[in-house]
């Protein structure tokens, strides 16, 4: 197999992985849901993409350690510091309490992530739970001079990191007027961001805690700096996020981690792109989303949508259409139905029934597929290329059936679906009546005896029963409508 390659959106370019610290350990930070709301499609798009990144750095002979945060604190409605705790607004507008808001939605994220196969972190790190480490990380900026304190709350004065204005290769606007830095809390520069934020001296906010610089909450660009550190170390291998995060969030962990370490918090830093709805993002502020929990009561299998995301190439932007998901869903059929095959062919030459020319367990041909897949995947996670070569190897496969051993066919699909996660050969065929398997086997016999017609209305029979019949060359299988 080649090497790992991916983009590191750090430094504009694509490169050959290789860990920072542990030849074969891979440290993996990513940014996770701010749990105030359902969890919706466009983010779970890049929870996929961080899923098989994980899954191609596994099936490389890595081991991965993997943190991923939740945001149940400090995460307010403007990236500048402005307007209300996200989860605040939501406990009233639902007239609960902070944590209830928050062990609600965490755990429908949870629930979106086994739909989906998307593996759970090792450590997955509430912020709320970090307090102290938050507090350390902003006393030490405060030692070291990167810090001031305005009305409102501890900031961090981006001016003292030369480069901060050009991380990841942007080129942020100078937004320094005196009108400007007026209007937005007092700050020295436009970028400056909040380390820590006063509790309003009118109101007892459900979720605050006492600093050395008085009664308030943590800033959510300061909480993945001090986790991220904590678990994985001063410099990790991988961060990961949305393309959104590039803007302000990851310019802000760097800037604090490289305060303290001299480091920018990490060597590889990749993103996702998002998902449109309408033409435009998926965004819970405007309602302009769909949740996986709409494709499930559509009666569409939510591995669908993990065989969608994989279609587009994680650096792009895909288009949502319940179109191009039942597209996604009949593809999968198509997979499910092929496997089915597989087994029942598998059970047939257990019996004696069928005798194959190839009986090699490792065959050089599936073997090349399993390899150019995995080329696929290392070279930057092409996935939509990964999937266009199993579809390739079924189209093989079906066209010299009896060419294959059933058994290195499936062990290839267990291969390549350790990474895609589609449930291709663990998926559950379909529980069938003794009823419909009998009528099944007297149309097997019918039309051996050429009896067509009537095999057909047996057929029939068996379809008015919600079941369909798969028919092949010399058997056949049956799965439910």
């Amino acid at each position: 197999m080649v090497p790992i390659k991916f983009y590191n959106s750090f430094t504009g370019t694509i490169e050959e992985f290789k860990p920072a610290n542990k030849p074969f350990l891979v440290s993996m930070y990513t940014c996770g849901p701010t749990v105030y709301f359902f969890t919706h499609i466009g983010h779970i798009r890049t929870y996929i993409f961080e899923d098989i990144l994980k899954k191609i750095l596994l099936q490389n002979g890595f081991l991965v350690e993997h943190v991923m945060n939740t945001t149940d604190i400090g995460h307010l409605t403007s990236d500048g510091d402005t307007g209300e705790d996200k989860i605040e607004r939501q406990a009233k507008k639902e007239n609960k309490s902070v944590y209830q808001i928050v062990n609600f939605y965490t755990k429908d994220f949870l629930w979106n992530l086994k739909q989906l196969n998307i593996s759970q972190p090792n450590i997955l790190a509430p912020a709320s739970h970090y307090i102290k480490e938050q507090i350390e990380l902003i006393k030490k900026l405060e030692a070291k001079g990167y810090t001031y304190k305005t009305d409102d709350g501890i900031y961090f004065d981006t001016s003292k990191i030369e480069d901060y204005k050009t991380l990841f290769n942007q080129n942020k606007a100078d937004l320094r007027s005196d009108e400007r830095i007026e209007n937005i809390l007092n700050k020295k520069n436009s970028t400056d961001f909040a380390l820590w934020k006063f509790s309003p001296k009118d109101e007892q906010r459900q979720m605050e805690w006492n600093s050395p610089w008085g009664i308030g909450f943590p800033g959510w660009h300061t909480e993945c700096v001090a986790m991220a550190m904590k678990h994985l170390g001063n410099y990790i291998d991988i961060h990961c996020g949305g393309v959104d995060h590039i803007p302000v969030h990851h310019p802000n962990e760097i800037a604090q981690a490289k305060a303290i370490t001299g480091k920018y918090l990490a060597k590889y830093w990749i993103h996702f792109g998002f998902l449109l709805k309408n033409s435009e993002k998926m965004s819970k502020s405007t309602g302009n989303f769909a949740r996986l929990i709409d494709l499930v009561n559509q009666n569409i299998n939510p591995l669908a949508y993990r065989l969608f995301v994989l279609n587009t190439y994680y650096r792009k932007t895909a288009d949502y259409s319940i179109e191009a998901i039942n597209s996604s869903n009949n593809a999968l059929k198509t997979l499910y139905l092929f496997s089915e095959k597989i087994k029942a062919l598998k059970q047939l030459k257990l019996f004696g029934k069928i005798k194959f020319t190839n009986t090699k367990t490792n065959d050089p041909t599936l073997e090349k597929y399993y390899e150019d897949f995995m080329n696929a995947l290392n070279d930057d996670l092409n996935t939509p290329k990964a999937l266009e070569i199993v579809w390739n190897m079924i189209s093989d496969v079906n066209k010299n059936l009896y060419n294959f051993n059933p058994n290195s066919i499936l062990k290839i699909l267990n291969k390549m679906d350790f990474i895609l996660s589609l449930d291709i050969t663990k998926h559950k065929v379909s529980k069938v009546p003794i009823k419909v398997k009998l009528l099944a086997r007297k149309r097997f016999n019918l039309k051996k005896q050429k009896k067509f017609e009537l095999a057909d209305k047996i057929r029939d029979q068996i379809t008015s029963l919600g079941f369909k019949i798969n028919d092949y060359q010399t058997f056949y299988t049956i799965n439910k409508n």
